[in-house]
């Protein structure tokens, strides 16, 4: 199809010199009618505010611990689904231990609030050891108990268990269909 059909609904649909038996020319309705151009455009993002923080983050050692700024290093376009969140923010990954859902230097946007329920992605923070800064893990979230949440990571597919007592907050990495608001 052209870029500007797909783009801006513009006709014709097809590229000029399609032969007749082209897979192209099946792009039709079960009713055989021909495929409706859109009637609106898509929505524009430039109403959303540029106010959302980005945590800074870095290496703090394996299986993809990370530290986490409290200072933002950057702002961006706060989404519908975080409209109402004063305190949402948003970071880098910096490894692949969560690819492919994750790969580094993907931005995760985190509603703080929002409790996670098996199969959710989240932010783990640990409690620092003393004299070191805090510990922050991007897990999916399985299951809990009384003295433990239990997350997992992709690559390498592993299992871990971290004390509820070590846990300083957990928070809910918003997947794209709740950040639009749907």
């Amino acid at each position: 199809v052209r870029l500007a059909w797909l783009r801006y609904g513009e006709d014709p649909m097809e590229p000029e010199g399609v032969p007749e038996d082209s897979t192209l020319r099946y792009l039709k309705s079960s009713a055989g009618a021909a495929v409706r151009k859109p009637d609106t455009p898509a929505p524009s993002t430039d109403g959303w505010p540029r106010d959302l923080p980005v945590s800074g983050t870095n290496p703090a050692g394996e299986n993809g611990a990370m530290s986490v700024t409290e200072e933002p290093v950057e702002f961006v376009r706060r989404p519908p689904g975080l409209q109402s969140v004063p305190d949402a923010y948003g970071f880098y990954v910096l490894d692949d231990t969560m690819a492919p859902r994750y790969p580094s230097g993907e931005l995760c946007l985190v509603h703080p609030h929002r409790p996670p329920r098996p199969g959710d992605d989240v932010v783990i923070r640990l409690a620092p050891a003393e004299g070191e800064a805090p510990i922050a893990y991007l897990r999916r979230f399985l299951r809990q108990t009384a003295d433990e949440i239990v997350c997992s990571q992709f690559d390498p597919p592993r299992e871990t268990a971290f004390a509820r007592d070590k846990i300083v907050s957990v928070h809910k990495v918003m997947p794209l269909h709740e950040l639009l608001g749907f």
